[in-house]
């Protein structure tokens, strides 16, 4: 992941969900942090895990595939951030 071609915050970024260290409600939640609902913020149908908001959420699939359209990539994604 490291000799990736990429600028240093989003190689953190990536390291840190491949961790499940990104701030999701979740995550929020087990550390103790007081939130409201530990739903999705953007489908409000399951909790928010990092695998769940980059990956599996539908709102989220839209966003990533309407990313691809603006800049003309198609790409094969994956269903889990780490295997």
């Amino acid at each position: 992941m490291w000799s990736l071609k990429v600028e240093g915050p989003i190689q953190m970024c990536v390291w840190r969900a491949m961790l499940e260290k990104l701030l999701s409600r979740l995550n929020l939640e087990r550390r103790g942090v007081l939130v409201v609902s530990n739903l999705c913020l953007l489908c409000k149908k399951v909790k928010e895990t990092t695998q769940h908001v980059l990956i599996n959420c539908d709102v989220a699939q839209k966003v990533w595939q309407n990313c691809n359209r603006w800049i003309r990539v198609s790409s094969v994604r994956h269903n889990k951030i780490v295997n």
